[in-house]
Protein backbone atom coordinates (compact mmCIF):
# COMPACT_ATOMS: atom_id res chain seq x y z
CA UNK A 1 0.00 0.00 0.00
CA UNK A 2 1.14 3.53 -0.75
CA UNK A 3 0.80 5.95 2.14
CA UNK A 4 0.67 9.74 1.65
CA UNK A 5 2.14 11.77 4.51
CA UNK A 6 2.32 15.53 4.87
CA UNK A 7 2.52 18.19 7.58
CA UNK A 8 -0.13 20.58 8.81
CA UNK A 9 1.29 23.57 6.92
CA UNK A 10 -0.71 22.23 3.96
CA UNK A 11 -3.84 23.53 5.73
CA UNK A 12 -5.93 20.46 5.03
CA UNK A 13 -8.25 19.94 7.97
CA UNK A 14 -8.14 16.52 9.62
CA UNK A 15 -11.55 15.76 8.09
CA UNK A 16 -10.44 16.64 4.54
CA UNK A 17 -7.19 14.74 4.97
CA UNK A 18 -9.21 11.69 6.00
CA UNK A 19 -11.39 12.11 2.90
CA UNK A 20 -8.27 11.84 0.75
CA UNK A 21 -6.65 9.08 2.82
CA UNK A 22 -3.76 11.33 3.82
CA UNK A 23 -1.86 11.36 7.12
CA UNK A 24 -0.70 14.63 8.71
CA UNK A 25 2.05 15.45 11.19
CA UNK A 26 1.11 18.65 13.06
CA UNK A 27 3.40 21.63 13.41
CA UNK A 28 3.70 23.39 16.76
CA UNK A 29 2.59 26.96 17.57
CA UNK A 30 3.54 28.69 20.83
CA UNK A 31 1.82 31.85 22.08
CA UNK A 32 3.54 34.58 24.13
CA UNK A 33 1.76 33.36 27.28
CA UNK A 34 3.46 29.96 26.91
CA UNK A 35 0.43 28.12 25.56
CA UNK A 36 1.52 25.57 22.96
CA UNK A 37 -0.81 23.94 20.45
CA UNK A 38 -0.59 21.40 17.68
CA UNK A 39 -1.65 23.08 14.46
CA UNK A 40 -5.22 22.18 13.48
CA UNK A 41 -5.45 19.66 16.33
CA UNK A 42 -5.77 21.57 19.59
CA UNK A 43 -7.43 24.66 18.08
CA UNK A 44 -9.46 25.28 14.97
CA UNK A 45 -8.24 28.02 12.65
CA UNK A 46 -11.01 30.33 13.85
CA UNK A 47 -10.04 29.73 17.48
CA UNK A 48 -6.40 30.40 16.65
CA UNK A 49 -7.05 33.81 15.05
CA UNK A 50 -9.23 34.87 17.98
CA UNK A 51 -6.56 33.81 20.47
CA UNK A 52 -3.80 35.49 18.46
CA UNK A 53 -5.78 38.76 18.37
CA UNK A 54 -5.77 38.83 22.17
CA UNK A 55 -2.05 38.04 22.49
CA UNK A 56 0.54 40.63 23.45
CA UNK A 57 2.89 39.58 20.64
CA UNK A 58 3.02 37.19 17.71
CA UNK A 59 3.14 33.43 18.33
CA UNK A 60 6.11 31.41 17.17
CA UNK A 61 6.10 28.24 15.12
CA UNK A 62 8.17 25.10 15.51
CA UNK A 63 8.66 21.92 13.53
CA UNK A 64 8.17 18.53 15.19
CA UNK A 65 11.64 17.21 14.28
CA UNK A 66 12.44 13.71 12.96
CA UNK A 67 10.82 11.66 15.74
CA UNK A 68 7.21 11.64 14.43
CA UNK A 69 8.48 10.78 10.96
CA UNK A 70 10.66 8.00 12.36
CA UNK A 71 7.72 6.42 14.21
CA UNK A 72 5.56 6.67 11.11
CA UNK A 73 8.21 5.15 8.82
CA UNK A 74 8.90 2.28 11.21
CA UNK A 75 5.19 1.44 11.26
CA UNK A 76 4.96 1.65 7.47
CA UNK A 77 8.05 -0.54 7.09
CA UNK A 78 6.62 -3.16 9.42
CA UNK A 79 3.41 -3.20 7.39
CA UNK A 80 5.28 -3.53 4.09
CA UNK A 81 4.01 -0.16 2.84
CA UNK A 82 5.71 2.58 0.83
CA UNK A 83 5.42 6.28 1.66
CA UNK A 84 5.33 9.54 -0.28
CA UNK A 85 6.02 12.54 1.97
CA UNK A 86 5.07 16.05 0.78
CA UNK A 87 6.74 18.72 2.93
CA UNK A 88 6.47 22.45 3.47
CA UNK A 89 9.04 24.27 1.33
CA UNK A 90 12.58 23.61 2.48
CA UNK A 91 13.21 27.36 2.12
CA UNK A 92 10.71 27.93 4.94
CA UNK A 93 11.33 25.05 7.33
CA UNK A 94 13.51 22.08 8.23
CA UNK A 95 10.75 19.51 7.73
CA UNK A 96 12.26 18.14 4.52
CA UNK A 97 15.53 17.50 6.36
CA UNK A 98 13.70 15.90 9.30
CA UNK A 99 11.80 13.53 7.02
CA UNK A 100 14.93 12.52 5.11
CA UNK A 101 16.90 11.97 8.31
CA UNK A 102 14.09 9.82 9.72
CA UNK A 103 14.04 7.72 6.54
CA UNK A 104 17.76 7.05 6.93
CA UNK A 105 17.40 6.21 10.62
CA UNK A 106 14.58 3.79 9.84
CA UNK A 107 16.59 2.24 6.99
CA UNK A 108 13.58 3.05 4.86
CA UNK A 109 15.05 5.21 2.09
CA UNK A 110 14.34 2.68 -0.65
CA UNK A 111 10.62 2.77 0.16
CA UNK A 112 10.20 6.42 1.15
CA UNK A 113 10.05 9.34 -1.27
CA UNK A 114 10.36 12.82 0.26
CA UNK A 115 9.17 15.69 -1.92
CA UNK A 116 9.94 19.33 -1.15
CA UNK A 117 6.70 20.97 -2.31
CA UNK A 118 8.43 24.34 -2.76
CA UNK A 119 5.11 25.69 -1.49
CA UNK A 120 3.04 26.22 1.66
CA UNK A 121 -0.58 26.25 2.73
CA UNK A 122 -3.12 25.37 0.05
CA UNK A 123 -0.60 25.39 -2.80
CA UNK A 124 1.00 22.54 -0.90
CA UNK A 125 -2.44 20.99 -0.35
CA UNK A 126 -3.17 20.71 -4.06
CA UNK A 127 0.04 18.71 -4.45
CA UNK A 128 -1.03 16.45 -1.59
CA UNK A 129 -4.43 15.96 -3.17
CA UNK A 130 -2.79 15.26 -6.53
CA UNK A 131 -0.66 12.57 -4.88
CA UNK A 132 -3.73 10.95 -3.32
CA UNK A 133 -5.55 10.86 -6.65
CA UNK A 134 -2.53 9.33 -8.40
CA UNK A 135 -2.32 6.67 -5.67
CA UNK A 136 -6.01 5.89 -6.12
CA UNK A 137 -5.43 5.63 -9.88
CA UNK A 138 -2.86 2.89 -9.28
CA UNK A 139 0.43 4.79 -9.42
CA UNK A 140 3.19 3.44 -7.18
CA UNK A 141 5.15 5.63 -4.75
CA UNK A 142 8.05 6.26 -7.13
CA UNK A 143 5.72 7.28 -9.95
CA UNK A 144 3.79 9.62 -7.65
CA UNK A 145 6.96 11.27 -6.39
CA UNK A 146 8.34 11.71 -9.92
CA UNK A 147 5.07 13.29 -11.05
CA UNK A 148 5.05 15.71 -8.13
CA UNK A 149 8.67 16.68 -8.77
CA UNK A 150 7.89 17.32 -12.44
CA UNK A 151 4.78 19.38 -11.74
CA UNK A 152 5.53 21.27 -8.53
CA UNK A 153 7.05 24.33 -10.24
CA UNK A 154 3.72 24.72 -12.00
CA UNK A 155 1.82 25.17 -8.72
CA UNK A 156 1.26 28.70 -7.51
CA UNK A 157 -0.09 30.66 -4.58
CA UNK A 158 -1.03 34.26 -5.31
CA UNK A 159 -2.53 36.32 -2.55
CA UNK A 160 -2.94 39.51 -0.57
CA UNK A 161 -1.89 40.14 3.01
CA UNK A 162 -3.20 42.95 5.19
CA UNK A 163 0.37 44.08 5.81
CA UNK A 164 3.89 42.63 5.82
CA UNK A 165 4.42 42.88 9.60
CA UNK A 166 3.81 39.19 10.35
CA UNK A 167 6.05 38.04 7.51
CA UNK A 168 8.85 40.42 8.43
CA UNK A 169 8.75 39.61 12.14
CA UNK A 170 8.69 35.90 11.40
CA UNK A 171 11.62 36.15 8.98
CA UNK A 172 9.59 34.56 6.18
CA UNK A 173 9.74 37.35 3.61
CA UNK A 174 12.20 36.93 0.78
CA UNK A 175 11.87 40.41 -0.70
CA UNK A 176 11.89 43.25 1.81
CA UNK A 177 9.79 45.42 -0.45
CA UNK A 178 9.18 49.05 0.34
CA UNK A 179 5.43 48.67 0.71
CA UNK A 180 3.97 51.17 3.13
CA UNK A 181 0.79 53.12 3.60
CA UNK A 182 -1.54 51.06 5.79
CA UNK A 183 -3.72 54.10 6.37
CA UNK A 184 -3.99 54.67 2.63
CA UNK A 185 -5.34 51.17 2.04
CA UNK A 186 -2.23 49.82 0.33
CA UNK A 187 -2.38 46.02 0.23
CA UNK A 188 0.79 43.96 -0.38
CA UNK A 189 0.60 41.15 -2.91
CA UNK A 190 2.56 37.95 -2.36
CA UNK A 191 3.40 34.69 -4.03
CA UNK A 192 5.23 31.62 -2.80
CA UNK A 193 8.23 30.69 -4.88
CA UNK A 194 10.18 28.59 -2.42
CA UNK A 195 10.06 31.54 -0.05
CA UNK A 196 7.34 34.11 0.38
CA UNK A 197 7.94 36.95 -2.07
CA UNK A 198 6.35 40.38 -2.10
CA UNK A 199 5.44 40.97 -5.74
CA UNK A 200 3.58 44.26 -5.68
CA UNK A 201 0.87 46.31 -4.07
CA UNK A 202 -2.64 47.48 -4.73
CA UNK A 203 -4.87 50.15 -3.27
CA UNK A 204 -7.67 48.25 -1.61
CA UNK A 205 -9.22 44.82 -1.74
CA UNK A 206 -10.84 45.06 -5.20
CA UNK A 207 -7.65 46.31 -6.82
CA UNK A 208 -5.72 43.49 -5.12
CA UNK A 209 -8.10 40.92 -6.61
CA UNK A 210 -7.73 42.50 -10.04
CA UNK A 211 -3.94 42.35 -9.74
CA UNK A 212 -4.08 38.69 -8.67
CA UNK A 213 -6.22 37.86 -11.72
CA UNK A 214 -3.76 39.67 -13.98
CA UNK A 215 -0.93 37.59 -12.51
CA UNK A 216 -2.89 34.37 -13.03
CA UNK A 217 -3.29 35.20 -16.71
CA UNK A 218 0.38 36.13 -17.08
CA UNK A 219 1.28 32.67 -15.73
CA UNK A 220 -0.73 30.97 -18.45
CA UNK A 221 -4.04 30.72 -16.65
CA UNK A 222 -5.48 27.88 -14.59
CA UNK A 223 -4.97 24.30 -15.71
CA UNK A 224 -8.56 23.12 -15.48
CA UNK A 225 -7.93 19.40 -15.08
CA UNK A 226 -5.94 19.96 -11.89
CA UNK A 227 -6.90 21.08 -8.41
CA UNK A 228 -7.49 24.75 -7.71
CA UNK A 229 -8.66 26.31 -4.46
CA UNK A 230 -9.35 29.64 -2.78
CA UNK A 231 -7.93 30.35 0.66
CA UNK A 232 -8.69 32.84 3.41
CA UNK A 233 -7.65 33.48 6.98
CA UNK A 234 -10.67 34.98 8.77
CA UNK A 235 -13.33 36.13 6.29
CA UNK A 236 -14.36 33.72 3.51
CA UNK A 237 -16.06 36.56 1.61
CA UNK A 238 -12.66 38.08 0.84
CA UNK A 239 -12.36 35.61 -2.04
CA UNK A 240 -15.75 36.41 -3.59
CA UNK A 241 -14.25 38.38 -6.52
CA UNK A 242 -11.83 35.55 -7.27
CA UNK A 243 -14.68 33.05 -7.10
CA UNK A 244 -16.65 35.15 -9.58
CA UNK A 245 -13.63 35.18 -11.88
CA UNK A 246 -13.50 31.38 -11.76
CA UNK A 247 -17.21 30.79 -12.30
CA UNK A 248 -18.33 33.76 -14.42
CA UNK A 249 -15.24 34.58 -16.49
CA UNK A 250 -13.59 31.17 -16.81
CA UNK A 251 -16.90 29.24 -16.55
CA UNK A 252 -15.33 26.68 -14.24
CA UNK A 253 -16.92 24.93 -11.25
CA UNK A 254 -16.63 26.96 -8.03
CA UNK A 255 -13.34 26.59 -6.20
CA UNK A 256 -13.34 24.79 -2.89
CA UNK A 257 -12.56 27.12 0.00
CA UNK A 258 -9.78 26.38 2.47
CA UNK A 259 -8.85 28.24 5.63
CA UNK A 260 -5.27 29.17 6.44
CA UNK A 261 -4.33 27.46 9.70
CA UNK A 262 -2.17 28.39 12.67
CA UNK A 263 1.29 27.42 11.37
CA UNK A 264 0.96 29.55 8.23
CA UNK A 265 -1.42 32.10 9.76
CA UNK A 266 1.20 33.05 12.34
CA UNK A 267 3.37 34.34 9.51
CA UNK A 268 0.79 35.93 7.21
CA UNK A 269 -1.73 37.22 9.74
CA UNK A 270 -5.48 37.86 9.50
CA UNK A 271 -6.80 39.56 6.38
CA UNK A 272 -4.88 37.23 4.08
CA UNK A 273 -6.56 35.55 1.12
CA UNK A 274 -5.61 34.13 -2.25
CA UNK A 275 -5.84 31.47 -4.91
CA UNK A 276 -3.81 28.32 -5.56
CA UNK A 277 -3.65 26.55 -8.91
CA UNK A 278 -1.58 24.71 -11.48
CA UNK A 279 -0.64 26.96 -14.38
CA UNK A 280 -1.69 26.16 -17.94
CA UNK A 281 1.78 26.27 -19.47
CA UNK A 282 2.81 23.34 -21.64
CA UNK A 283 4.55 20.55 -19.74
CA UNK A 284 4.54 16.78 -19.67
CA UNK A 285 1.33 15.57 -18.05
Amino acid sequence: MVRILTDSACDLTPARAADFGVDIIPNIVTFPDGKTIRDNVDMSADEFYKYMAKSSALPTTGQPGPDPYLSYFEAAKAAGDTVVVICLSGELSSLVDSARLAARLADFEDSCYVVDSFQASLSMAIQVRRAAKLRDAGYDAAEIAMTLEREKRHTHLLGMVEDLDHLRKGGRLNVMANITGKLLGIKPLIEINGKVCAIGKARGWKAACAAIIKNIESMGGILTDREYMLGYSVDPHEVDILQDYITKTLHLPPAELGQIGAAVGTHVGPGTFGIVFYDNKTYEK
